[in-house]
């Protein structure tokens, strides 16, 4: 069995002595160590601070490696689009060399283009494009943040470290498919949503959207003619929908989502040989760090979990949220009592562990673990 490491604390000490039990020390002098985090979108206030990361940071920096911060360019918004947006964003929520004793550098470069492509040969990839930084690491630290998703169940390790080092385009292909259903993609506009606002046509690509009595309207002919011609799913409707929300067109859903993001962690970790995660099961909202509007907290705080495991890591955390009591009032509005789901609670059709057996199944780890309380 993997063992986790945990603390109900998250003071400064416990943070180092959990970076001791992972083994940092195992850093050479000179090593570049790439910290994944999450600077949390624009809003957001639950993202872990750089009072928790300096820890880290001092912590490789005491056996001579050279830390970094990272994350790749996102495509949901949330001022962290390109790598301006997304170091002013850093800097904005305390990220800074004086704050945490280390840069950020973005992984994927300043459009999302610099990457490094992996051969991986899974079920959804034979290759993933991941940004370009992993190329030359020598250890990465995951330091995720544990929170509700709805369409993952729950986003962490394996989120972080796969979906969160994706370059651009990769996060494409992980969040849709090439169109091949008409009737089942007209089915997924919803046009009573639809507020006419026109940003679905303003990122077409192709010109086959357009407004008709105020309402979105998909030439399907043309959409699929052009998925089909670049070979890669196109998805910039449905991400770039207006307020309403009407466009859910060739989007992934949960099984498929949450497989090809362990599949791109699958290929992270092929070229990090050295790698530790941490779990900061605290501030656990409903929703994940992207962007503001995540609710507020539904268990009480529950501390730092560590392991060179992430499967197992991942799967200590679930069982140590789920083992908590579930706030009242707040977007959790059933499964309160421990021991209940309180994943499957917020949201019923999606099932979390998909992600853990897929990882388990790929080598990544084991579901099996010991908790060694520190």
């Amino acid at each position: 069995m993997s063992v986790v490491y945990y603390s109900s604390e998250t003071s400064t000490k416990k943070i180092e002595k959990l970076c001791e039990k992972v083994n940092v020390g195992t850093i050479k002098k000179g090593d570049l160590v790439a910290i994944k985090l999450t600077v949390g979108g624009i809003g957001n206030t639950h993202f872990v601070k750089p009072v928790y990361v300096k820890p880290v940071v001092d912590s490789i920096e005491l056996y001579g490696g050279k830390p970094f911060l990272t994350d790749a360019n996102v495509i949901c918004g949330g001022a962290r689009e390109t790598a301006v947006e997304h170091m002013e964003t850093a800097v904005a929520h305390g990220f800074t060399p004086n704050t945490v004793g280390a840069p950020f550098i973005v992984a994927d470069g300043l459009a999302g283009n610099d990457y490094v492509e992996v051969e991986i040969n899974k079920k959804h990839f034979k290759k993933v494009r991941v940004g370009s930084v992993v190329r030359d690491v020598k250890m990465l630290i995951g330091i995720s943040h544990f929170t509700g998703h709805g369409i993952a169940g729950f986003s962490a390790t394996l989120k972080n470290v796969g979906m969160g080092f994706a370059n651009k385009e990769w996060k494409h292909q992980v969040h849709s498919y090439v169109i091949s259903d008409v009737e089942e993609e007209k089915s997924k506009i919803y046009l009573d949503r639809c507020t006419g606002c026109g940003r679905c046509v303003k990122v077409c690509p192709i010109g086959a959207i357009t407004l008709v009595d105020n309402k979105v309207n998909i030439d399907f002919e043309k959409c699929i003619e052009f998925n089909r011609r670049r070979g890669i799913p196109c998805t910039l409707c449905s991400w770039n929908c207006g307020p309403g929300g009407a466009l859910d067109v060739g989007m992934e859903m949960s099984e498929g989502l949450q497989e090809k993001y362990v599949e791109v962690a699958y290929g992270v970790l092929k070229l990090i040989k050295k790698a530790v995660f941490m779990n900061f099961v605290v501030d656990v909202t409903p929703g994940c760090d992207c962007h503001g509007g995540e609710g507020s907290p539904i268990i009480p705080d529950v501390g730092i979990l560590a392991s060179t495991d992430p499967v197992a890591l991942e799967q200590a955390s679930v069982d140590l949220a789920n083992s908590q009591k579930g706030i009242e009032g707040t977007l959790l509005k059933k499964g309160f009592e421990s021991g209940q789901d309180k994943f499957r609670a917020l949201f019923p059709r999606t099932d979390w562990q998909v992600q853990l057996r897929y990882a388990e199944e790929l080598g990544l780890g084991s579901r099996e673990y010991t908790l060694e309380k520190v």
